[in-house]
């Protein structure tokens, strides 16, 4: 997900008022990869993105791989860092021998 940025002093950003862009919006994502696997999560790991650039939000851009019941693995890339030119969303599923862009 190529999110964009949100200004810092946004009330999305605010942890109590907006719960911030991965509480508020990757939370939807992770239901998605919930319905298209259709097994329970077994394990979550996650890490943020830091940058140096004091304008940005280090907790913006995470990347999540989770594992599930059956087998499965769900990779989430959300991101504030990439081109206005580049599409926002974007899934990608491989299986048995076939990938769907």
């Amino acid at each position: 997900m190529n999110a964009g940025v949100i200004p810092k002093d946004s009330w999305i950003q605010d942890s109590v008022e907006g719960g911030g862009r991965i509480l508020g919006e990757v939370c939807h994502f992770v239901d998605t990869l919930l319905f298209l696997i259709g097994a329970p999560v077994l394990t979550v790991q996650a890490a943020c993105i830091q940058t140096d650039d004091a304008t940005k939000v280090n907790r913006d851009s995470v990347a999540i791989t989770l594992t599930y019941g059956n087998g499965s693995v769900g990779t989430i890339l959300y991101h504030a860092l990439g081109s206005v030119d580049y599409p926002k969303e974007m899934v990608e599923i491989a299986a048995d021998g076939q990938s769907c862009p």
